[in-house]
């Protein structure tokens, strides 16, 4: 075979490798989930606010990642309020310290994958906001708890959480960083990736808060070194009947500030 030959041959098979994954060279940026900023609930009210955390595993080297991050933004947007996710990138430039033990956790084969509130039974592979938007509409828990989280200092972190029901409780507390520009697989150099996890503060599984009574206030304090152009996660664990470990509520703040508690609006 000629080098010519080769030359041609090589060409075909880069313009139909673009063709499959679909680059837009028209498109300056692209975004993965917007950050949601509406809290939502009210100040005052019987019933805590409640949010579904996700787990989005994901990575720039993932030609469907950003089918399932559309999914999820068009999700965020219908049911404003109620999402916060956490997105775990594994072997690429925004992979974290605990990425790999995070994917073992769920037994994550593939990606992307979505896994709500803790729970390994939920994993969804689909691209779908409907089945996203069904779990919402589905889990709304009469025993959230409440969150309320002071990040004002800029080393010390500390969250109050108030119990709905009895039981045993963890916080899951993780450092995100929004607006991380990296060339994306099918999208090219200017893919925004938001809610990308930095680390975790707490342990991976949950740090424990022991048993707690119903209506019960108990309050936590976490290292916080990074306060640049970051968000705190947090979120309320209960153990089920079963063992399990799930999360019960979840609520988020940006570093160098703080959020009460907030309700339902009844």
């Amino acid at each position: 075979m000629t080098n010519r030959l080769k030359i041609m041959l090589v060409g075909l098979c880069a313009l139909s490798m673009l063709s499959c994954v679909g680059v837009h060279e028209d498109d300056d940026i692209i975004s993965a989930p917007t950050v949601d900023t509406e809290q939502g609930g009210s100040a005052t009210g019987t019933r805590f606010y409640h949010r579904i955390l996700t787990y989005e595993y994901t990575a720039s080297w993932c030609q469907y990642c950003p089918n399932m991050a559309a999914a999820l933004a068009e999700a965020k947007k219908e049911r404003s309020g109620r999402i916060i996710e956490i997105a775990i990138h594994q072997y690429d430039s925004m992979e974290a310290p605990e990425s790999a033990s995070l994917v073992a956790q769920f037994s994550v084969n593939s990606f992307p994958l979505l896994v709500f509130d803790m729970d390994a039974t939920t994993k969804l592979q689909d691209h779908s906001t409907k089945l996203i938007t069904d779990y919402i509409d589905k889990t709304v828990p009469l025993d959230a708890g409440g969150i309320a989280i002071d990040a004002t200092s800029k080393e010390s972190l500390t969250i109050k959480v108030t119990s709905a029901a009895k039981g045993d409780y963890k916080l899951l507390v993780a450092l995100l960083e929004d607006g991380i520009i990296e060339n994306q697989v099918g999208y090219g150099p200017g893919y925004v990736n938001n809610a990308v996890l930095c680390k975790m503060l707490s342990e991976n599984e949950g740090t424990s808060l022991g048993k707690l009574n119903k209506g019960e206030e108990t309050e936590a304090h976490f290292t916080l070194t990074e306060t640049e152009n970051k968000r705190i996660v947090v979120s309320l664990l209960k153990q089920d009947i079963n063992g399990n470990w799930l999360s019960n509520n979840v609520a988020q703040c940006n570093t160098n500030a703080k959020i009460d508690y907030l309700y339902e609006q009844d």
